[in-house]
């Protein structure tokens, strides 16, 4: 049985193995067959707690266009909630895919499950949570049911100390937490739960700089916390060339500045003698003028 049937079914369901099952008398399905409703997109509500909060948007065009393409493979789930409207358990993804098309419904199958868990575990078997989505959710899980990491472990199938490891990653600094998103595909989850045990916080925060310009691998990091000095020693390179190439863009703009002035007086002469330009020169202004809008950003 999946992890995601599992939270479907509810734990007083998963301890009822043995429990007699009922038949439907019409189809002679089991009673507990999922419901599949068709409903409408604006009957539906994001799950307020979903685990994921980034959405691609090439992603999602990606999945709109294979929906759009091949028809929707998966229902969503969805929770009933009052005044016949649903809480959407997992499949946001495809619920926004949806909305992309311009669709007006989308199938669903109806559950009674644990929301949190089941939109937590969802995530985790499709690996669409970074790591501190995952934290986050592993968090309000432990708060709002009160489990212990061994029982958070047996409903999202991991070990007690990938749980521990997991949730050690939300007592990182509030710098590198708040920083992480713009990093969130290039700075895995292995490092930051090493950086998560790390006590020292300047080092700390000199190989967070280390891991966002890409120049830190596990191996390199756990030398590091076996010798910081020489992770402090990187520190001071790095700062060093960071002054001296802002002094050499300092010097650059400089006496660009001063070449932009006389090249601004000898155009306005050029324009003033009504000069008429060969190819080979227009050629030399189109390059000057590309070369500044990559420059300026235009």
């Amino acid at each position: 049985m999946s992890l995601l049937k599992k939270a479907q079914k509810g734990p007083s369901m998963m301890s009822k193995a043995a429990a007699h099952v009922q038949n439907d008398i019409l189809f002679g399905t089991s009673a507990n067959f999922p419901r599949v409703i068709e409903v409408d997109l604006t009957s539906l509500d994001p799950n307020p707690d979903q685990p994921r909060q980034h959405f691609d948007q090439e992603e999602l065009s990606s999945l709109a266009e294979s929906i759009d393409r091949m028809g929707l493979k998966q229902p969503i789930l969805v929770k009933q909630a009052l005044g016949g409207r649903f809480t959407i358990a997992a499949g946001e993804r495809r619920f926004r895919a949806h909305q992309l098309l311009g669709r007006e419904t989308i199938f669903a199958i109806v559950t009674d499950g644990d929301l949190d868990e089941i939109a937590l575990i969802e995530n985790l078997q499709r690996a669409d949570l970074d790591a501190m989505e995952e934290a986050r959710a592993f968090a309000r899980l432990l708060e709002r049911h009160s489990y212990t990491h061994e029982e958070l472990g047996r409903i999202v199938s991991r070990s007690q100390g990938e749980v521990a490891r997991t949730l050690a990653t939300l007592k990182l600094p509030e710098m590198m937490l708040q920083e992480y998103s713009a990093f969130r595909k290039t700075i895995s989850k292995s490092i930051l739960q090493e950086l998560a045990f790390i006590d020292d916080t300047a080092l700390q925060l000199e190989l967070w700089e280390e891991a966002k310009a890409g120049k830190l691998t596990i191996r390199g990091l756990r030398e590091t916390k076996k010798n910081p000095a020489a992770a402090r020693e990187r520190a001071r390179d790095r700062h060093a060339a960071d002054v001296s190439r802002t002094m050499e863009i300092s010097t650059l703009f400089t006496s660009a500045q001063k070449n932009i002035k006389r090249i601004s007086i000898d155009v306005a002469a050029l324009k003033r003698y009504q000069a008429d330009l060969d190819d080979q020169q227009r050629a030399a202004f189109r390059r000057l003028r590309d070369q500044l809008n990559e420059l300026v950003g235009d």
